[in-house]
């Protein structure tokens, strides 16, 4: 086995597994390899040191590669805006961004209702400038599978935030699909629900949002 591919098993490992924290920390060349494996900018990967990732890999790694891909979706937003305005693209890329931050807070193990709330509005109002690039005839268009994904993501994170501020308890039923990994996504208004609703929001841009 190559040390590239020696690094990328290890590092594949302990991504894999939960962390324990009775693991030492990975070799610095495991994680090198890893990176030089997964096709990493050597820019990223300063990044990363700075992160000081290497004080426990298995366990920050994760969170600082999210962190360069949230940098590198608002440069790309930035880009389209000072080149193109807001067009169609732009309002497709900033629904995204702004979902997987409404994701993010109210994922969280203790949910902050003033950020998740903030968030809402910040997806809401996107999604409100993305509605006349929806119904325009001819040139840049977004397709209705997206908007109609998008539409139900919101729904979905505002029925989890007035359950988070009102404090509105699950069913006895919902309990019981919530302890089903295959069946917790069918209780509206749940953490589940709103990662599946989520993904299919990526699936439908990873479609092209017809554009």
């Amino acid at each position: 086995m190559s040390p590239i591919e020696d690094g990328r098993s290890d590092f594949r490992d302990r991504v894999d597994k939960q962390p324990n924290p009775n693991w030492p920390p990975l070799p610095l060349t495991h994680i090198a390899n890893a990176l030089v494996a997964a096709d990493i900018a050597k820019s990223d990967f300063v990044d990363l040191v700075d992160c000081k990732v290497f004080e426990s890999a298995d366990i920050k790694l994760r969170g600082c590669v999210e962190a360069i891909n949230d940098r590198r979706a608002l440069e790309k937003l930035a880009s389209i805006e000072q080149s193109d305005g807001r067009n169609a693209r732009y309002f497709v890329e900033a629904t995204m961004i702004r979902a997987k931050r409404v994701l993010r807070f109210e994922g969280a193990e203790k949910p902050d209702l003033a950020e998740i709330t903030e968030a809402i509005k910040d997806y809401e109002d996107t999604l409100k400038g993305a509605e006349p690039f929806a119904s325009a005839v001819g040139g840049a268009k977004i397709g209705s599978f997206f908007m109609s994904n998008a539409k139900s993501f919101l729904a979905t994170a505002k029925f989890l935030m007035r359950r988070i501020r009102d404090h509105v308890p699950y069913s006895s039923g919902d309990k019981m699909m919530l302890s089903n990994a295959g069946s917790g996504w069918m209780v509206e208004g749940s953490p589940p629900r709103l990662l599946r609703d989520y993904n299919q929001l990526v699936d439908a841009y990873n479609r092209g949002a017809r554009i």
